[in-house]
């Protein structure tokens, strides 16, 4: 068996030692970057240089360790061990924390190595490392690597969508102050690549069926939502926002076991108000995103009393709408096509509601009772009309476009 791990390049070193030589380079490199003088010097930067080399060639011994080597499969003690290891010293977490030190290669490697761990749960880094809050530090390292250089984003973007592959890891991540730094910051990052890493990341974090569960308590609901249509929905100036965002909203309501979610958030005429804004917008993608969230509104047989009368105010406008504004779409997706004749027709069956009953007048005073002895009768109420029961406007951008048409 020993000969065998040899020709597998496996064998030439301990897990034990192969760590530890990890852990004294790390400190080699922290000196190093601390403690010179003149760090931009020939001689600083290839100090530098042999260090990270050393770690590079030590992180490639564990990752043929974790991977196997030529399609042959790894050998499953030995990454335990490996696993345990690397928990016990709490390796992966100072890589983590010192991310901005490493060579690129010498992080995509850290990478490779926390994707293994997290995977195959070796040496319990998962179920026994991660999930212990002593450790929960190592989730704020890679979530504010969203605010360094593109190279760091990105790898530690990955290494968090390992994490929410776990429910357990999804329930650490799930809080409100994760979400308003995406809400807020990481997913408006002026580079590309890093906001598109972000809101993989941040797409994986609300897909999970604890979202559902996140949501059920009121104050989570009302923040998130907020958040999402004020820093997301509504975002105009940044047009990839707004379209990505409406596309993942249209996909949540839509799962299943989101339904409880669903039929709170289409109760609401705040957010139906909020749609109808974004379907005026000049983009044809934008305006089919918006159409997608849109329908769930008209769609739903038990609407709440503001959005029915909201969407019988605007009826008229809303079915000119609908017929002018995807006619290319209606060509090119069947699927959409029956979906817009059955809002055209839903909107077109809509009746107005009843107005409230006024109170009941009071009782007329006795013909036998003394004029000085009756009471003096209070004013009847007026009663409410229809008008006033439906007066609420539609949103200025989806009234303009009606008109336009």
């Amino acid at each position: 068996m020993a000969s065998v791990m040899r020709m597998l390049g496996m064998g030439s070193v301990s897990t034990r030692k192969v760590v530890d030589n990890i852990e004294n380079l790390l400190d080699a490199l922290e000196a190093l970057h601390t403690n010179q003088k003149d760090p931009e010097s020939e001689e600083a930067k290839a100090k530098v240089a042999k260090v990270q080399k050393d770690i590079k060639d030590d992180l490639e011994q564990m990752k043929l360790i974790l991977y196997g080597k030529d399609g042959k499969s790894p050998d499953a003690a030995r990454c335990t061990r490996l696993g345990q290891r690397l928990v016990e010293k709490g390796t992966i977490k100072r890589l983590v924390s010192r991310i901005e030190l490493l060579d690129f290669e010498v992080k995509k490697l850290v990478e490779n190595l926390f994707s293994a761990l997290t995977q195959a749960d070796y040496g319990e880094f998962v179920s026994k490392f991660l999930v212990n809050p002593a450790n929960r530090d190592i989730f704020a390292s890679l979530m504010q690597c969203y605010t360094k250089k593109p190279e760091i984003a990105l790898v530690c973007g990955g290494m968090l969508r390992e994490c929410l592959k776990h429910d357990a890891l999804v329930a650490i991540l799930l809080t409100k102050d994760n979400l308003e730094l995406f809400f807020e910051d990481y997913l408006h990052r002026r580079t590309f690549t890093v906001s598109s890493d972000a809101f993989s990341t941040f797409k994986m974090l609300i897909d999970n069926v604890r979202i559902s569960k996140y949501l059920e308590d009121d104050e989570n609901y009302a923040h998130f939502f907020k958040m999402y249509h004020s820093n997301l929905v509504l975002k105009f100036d940044e047009y990839v926002t707004v379209r990505e965002s409406l596309k993942l909203l249209g996909e949540m309501l839509l799962k299943r076991s989101n339904y409880k979610v669903m039929m709170k958030y289409i109760a609401n005429v705040k957010n139906l108000k909020d749609i109808m804004t974004v379907m005026a917008s000049k983009a044809n993608v934008i305006k089919f995103e918006a159409f997608h969230v849109f329908k769930v509104f008209v769609a739903n047989p038990k609407k709440s009393t503001l959005v029915h009368r909201l969407l019988y105010a605007n009826r008229v406008k809303l079915v000119e709408y609908l017929q002018k504004y995807h006619s290319d779409t209606k060509k090119e997706d069947p699927q959409f096509s029956q979906e817009q004749e059955l809002l055209i027709s839903t909107l077109r069956r809509l009746e107005p509601l009843e107005a409230p009953t006024p109170p009941a007048a009071p009782p007329a005073a006795s013909p036998a009772a003394s004029p000085a002895a009756a009471p003096a009768a209070a004013p009847a109420a007026a009663p409410i009309s229809n008008s006033t029961a439906v007066s609420t406007p539609a949103p200025p951008a989806v009234v303009a476009t009606a008109q336009q048409s």
